[in-house]
């Protein structure tokens, strides 16, 4: 059905997970929409090298972010379910 394709990243965020607040300050939420497991968490500055790395299994919708010792700046986020792996902005102020 070419119906339910989705057309952008936005469309994926928001039928499969949402990040709020974003932009963040101490720490952000992810909750996703659906009954997937998330396997790796991963932040990228904006050279590419790998910033923070959050491995482990999460069995809820919701996985806190904290900022730690992150500088303000723009990240990539990228989240690896056993279904998908998402990709989107993370503004730490």
């Amino acid at each position: 059905n070419v119906n339910n394709i989705s057309t952008s990243i936005s469309d994926l965020l928001t039928e499969k997970l949402v990040v709020y607040p974003n932009p963040f300050t101490t720490k952000t939420t992810i909750h996703l929409l659906d009954n997937s497991i998330v396997n790796t968490i991963s932040l990228y500055d904006p050279q590419g090298r790998k910033v923070k790395d959050f491995t482990h299994r999460v069995e809820s919708d919701k996985v806190e972010v904290e900022k730690g010792n992150l500088q303000n700046g723009i990240y990539l986020l990228i989240i690896e379910t056993n279904n998908y792996v998402s990709k989107s902005k993370l503004i730490i102020k």
